[in-house]
């Protein structure tokens, strides 16, 4: 697609499936017609690494465009960002956007699915080789250790008896060892976890007047009451598979409210937009 051509928002999906079927590098505009808004999506070989917009970070850009009804688009090929800054979780919160998008009727199927977003290759790290068995002076092997008590891999056995932790110059029971000052070989050190992201409020402010416009589209068609209790209603029913959203209700006025102040902002970002993605989805239908 030139830089003169634009494509109806509906085309949003194939367009994107095309980017990243031909690893294509350019800057995907975006511009919403129904109302104010722009944003501009960077590709690198196929890549999502950049995003800037009417939105102060990517989190809220990606969280807006769940809401857009209308707009226009145009592919600049060879536009290159001067900085990457999109995540592999923002990266994954984009695709998921794009099926929420097609699940409401926003943006047409693609001719084919989007390709499955993969990290970023990890260089190879050899291994070292297993050390070989030591020879006594006669270059024979020495005679295998006495059976010990089995216990787990990389676990540190029991100290010997009396106390005395092991420590320099004594082995470990089942290791080698070259000598009398040998040193044992400590087990490495297990990476710390990493948590989630959690959702922030702007996102979830967002979401909450996500679903309030979609709550008044409806209201316009079958009341707002109904509407209201078609919305408790998916709430209930999903809540036992998402429990993510058995955290919200809705409230008289058909605002998503906490059932306890401050609970969702301690939720994985990943869990939300999946729980919220199964909410519109249902709602809708």
């Amino acid at each position: 697609m030139s830089s003169e051509r634009q494509e109806p928002l509906q085309s949003l999906m194939a367009v994107v499936a095309r980017i990243r079927g031909t690893s294509g590098t350019g800057r995907l505009s975006l511009r919403n017609t129904a109302r104010v808004g722009t944003l501009h999506l960077y590709f690198e070989r196929g890549r999502l690494v950049h995003i800037q917009g009417t939105r102060a970070n990517a989190d809220e850009l990606l969280v807006d465009l769940a809401g857009w009804k209308e707009g226009l688009i145009r592919f600049d090929i060879g536009v290159s960002p001067e900085r990457h800054t999109v995540t592999p979780e923002q990266e994954q919160f984009f695709q998921q956007t794009l099926i929420l998008l097609q699940q409401r009727g926003i943006i047409n199927t693609a001719s084919r699915p989007l390709p499955p977003i993969t990290p970023p290759d990890l260089p190879f790290v050899a291994q070292p080789p297993e050390p070989a068995p030591p020879m006594s002076a006669r270059h024979t092997p020495q005679q295998a250790p006495a059976p010990q008590e089995p216990h787990l891999p990389n676990q540190r056995p029991l100290p010997p008896p009396g106390g005395v932790p092991w420590g320099p110059g004594q082995s470990y029971p089942g290791q080698g060892h070259s000598g009398p000052q040998s040193r044992a070989t400590v087990p490495a050190a297990l990476p710390p976890l990493s948590l989630p992201d959690p959702l922030t409020p702007p996102q979830w402010d967002l979401l909450v007047e996500v679903v309030r416009a979609l709550l008044e589209d409806v209201g316009q068609l079958f009341g707002r009451r109904q509407a209201q209790n078609i919305l408790r209603n998916v709430l209930a029913d999903q809540s036992e598979q998402l429990p993510v959203l058995g955290l919200v209700q809705v409230d008289r006025d058909g605002w998503l409210r906490e059932l306890r102040s401050g609970e969702m902002l301690t939720q994985p970002r990943q869990e939300v937009a999946e729980g919220f993605v199964v909410l519109i989805t249902d709602f809708e239908r």
